[in-house]
Parts: C-alpha cells; sequence; structure tokens
C-alpha cells in the first residue's frame, strides 16, 4: 500500500497524471443476542498532479456542480499581484494559501 503515496503507475486507470491523496478504513463490530455482525468500507481519495497557473490581471471563477450545472462557488480575484503568487521554488520555503491574493466571495443569485 505504501507504493501509491510514493509516484504510483496508475495508467491502467487514466492517461492523467494522478496521485493517492489518502486511504481511509472503517470497520464496526456489532455484537447482539441474535449473532455478530461485522462490517467495513476503504475509501481511497485521488487527486491529479496540481499545474501552476499564473495570472496578471482580475479574473471570476466558478465551481460547478458537472449534472446540474449549478454553482457550488463563485470568486472573484481582484488584485493577482505577483508577490502574492505561491513560492514554486523548492529550494526556498514554499508558500501557502494564505500568501494568495484575497478573493471576494460571491453569493449565487
Amino acid at each position: 500500500l505504501g507504493s501509491l503515496f510514493s509516484g504510483p503507475n496508475l495508467s491502467g486507470i487514466t492517461s492523467d497524471t494522478l496521485k493517492v491523496a489518502g486511504v481511509r478504513h472503517a470497520s464496526t463490530l456489532e455484537l447482539s443476542e441474535e449473532g455478530v455482525e461485522a462490517s467495513a468500507t476503504t475509501a481511497v481519495t485521488t487527486m491529479r498532479s496540481i499545474s501552476l497557473f499564473s495570472a496578471n490581471s482580475p479574473f471570476f471563477f466558478a465551481l460547478v456542480d458537472d449534472a446540474s450545472l449549478a454553482p457550488l462557488f463563485m470568486g472573484l480575484v481582484t488584485n493577482p499581484a505577483p508577490d502574492h503568487m505561491l513560492n514554486d521554488d523548492p529550494g526556498r520555503n514554499n508558500g501557502t494559501m494564505s500568501d494568495q491574493p484575497e478573493m471576494e466571495k460571491l453569493s449565487p443569485e
């Protein structure tokens, strides 16, 4: 299982580059006068490799449900200044989302 987290070859699933983000397992055991009942579930979460996105002017974005086309989240980046960008230099301390430009949340109407 450990090899899934260190550059696995998942080409049999998709041609996209995927990374395993986590594995969760839960199990239950119920003991009663009628007997024992056990159940288990395992979930593997994957993520695509992150692409660098750079913007030099304000922009609007939306996260939309594929099936219903309903907007789930919308935002507006008003100041994508270069000094707010993530640091992608591995020799330096990488930035976090707190380094990003401020975004205004927009309510779906």
